[in-house]
């Protein structure tokens, strides 16, 4: 399912209010672990989340995606570039792979191929908060997951719903490549849906697990509530997305949107 949600206007909470991002300059500057239970127990404990509470309690309308699917297999790339979307950025663990696992999952193989080819790999990134981080010792992860899916790694100190300034500067050409031309895919609506609200960019929620089995208890925890309970209970109290300009192209182009939306 590809369902949209009527965006309303709403200023984006200013990035001073949730950030203090510092670039990374190399992978020296901590001591990261590299076993998987170091990882886990890194994705468990995010105090940048914790941190940015606030803004989803100030406006619970930042937890509303713009756009949901099943699975990165049912969005329509062309139709978000259409809609003036030039460049995506892909959660990882239930996303485009099961969790810790390197391989692409087949419920993403093929929307991540339409989606290379529709915006290039220069346009494509994979902002995780595994790989890549300070969790990911020598960024090991980041270098074996690029080659496995052809998709480069954004290296990251800050993680998602924080790492807004660090995820600008992976793309040079600023004048083309800006919050607004931008949306984030991810399963998680307390990382990846706060952040892409927060700053601008649309959203596209996932919600098919890709390997519960292998996911830590917290973040497996986490996402039930998500799904189940936060998400119901806001839209049923009437709460909508934040106003996104591509949402208007896409209401206006689509037509029975279910249908087009299944069309690659």
């Amino acid at each position: 399912m590809f369902g949209r949600g009527r965006g309303r206007r709403m200023g984006h909470l200013k990035p001073s209010r949730c950030d203090g991002q510092r670039s990374l300059s190399s992978s020296k500057s901590a001591t990261p672990g590299s076993s998987n239970s170091r990882r886990s127990l890194g994705q468990s404990f995010n105090l940048d989340a914790i941190r940015c509470l606030g803004a989803a309690i100030r406006h619970p309308s930042f937890l509303i995606p713009h756009v949901n699917a099943y699975n990165v297999n049912e969005i329509c790339f062309k139709t978000l570039k259409k809609a003036g979307i030039r460049a995506v950025v892909f959660d990882k663990d239930n996303t485009l792979t099961a969790p810790y696992g390197y391989e692409i999952h087949p419920s993403a193989k093929e929307g991540l191929a339409r989606c290379l080819e529709e915006f290039g790999a220069e346009n494509v990134v994979l902002m995780s908060n595994s790989a890549g981080t300070l969790d990911d010792k020598n960024f090991e992860e980041a270098k074996h997951i690029e080659m496995a899916l052809g998709v480069p790694v954004l290296r990251h100190r800050e993680k998602k719903p924080k790492g807004f300034v660090e995820l600008m500067d992976h793309f040079p050409h600023k004048a083309i490549v800006r919050p607004e031309s931008m949306c984030i895919v991810g399963d998680r609506v307390l990382t990846d849906v706060l952040f892409g609200s927060m700053y601008g960019l649309l959203t596209v929620h996932v919600n098919e697990p890709l390997g519960e089995k292998k996911d830590n208890q917290v973040a497996r925890f986490m996402r039930t509530v998500e799904n189940r309970i936060l998400l119901p209970v806001l839209r049923l109290l009437g709460v909508s997305p934040t106003y996104h300009p591509a949402l208007t192209s896409i209401d206006a182009g689509d037509g029975d949107s279910e249908r087009q939306a299944r069309k690659h």
